[in-house]
C-alpha cells in the first residue's frame, strides 16, 4: 500500500509488472534479512511480545534462552 498508492510512493500505473514482482521480492529479501537479525536475538517477534505481556499481565522476556 506505501508503495503503489497515494499514501506513499504513487506508483500504480507507473512500473510494469516485472518492475512491480523486483519490488516485491526485494522488499520480501529485506525482510527475510531482518527477521533472521531479529530471531537470532529474540525468542520470539515483537508483536508476539506484545501479546504475552497483555495476555500474563507481565513485562516479556526479549533474550533467547539459550
Amino acid at each position: 500500500m506505501l508503495v503503489f498508492t497515494g499514501i506513499g510512493l504513487s506508483l500504480v500505473g507507473q512500473v510494469s509488472p516485472l518492475e512491480t514482482m523486483g519490488i516485491a521480492v526485494a522488499i520480501f529479501a529485506v525482510q527475510v534479512v531482518l527477521s533472521h537479525l531479529w530471531m537470532s536475538r529474540y525468542g520470539y517477534g515483537p508483536v508476539e511480545g506484545v501479546l504475552r505481556a497483555v495476555t500474563n499481565a507481565t513485562a516479556p522476556t526479549w533474550q533467547r534462552k539459550v
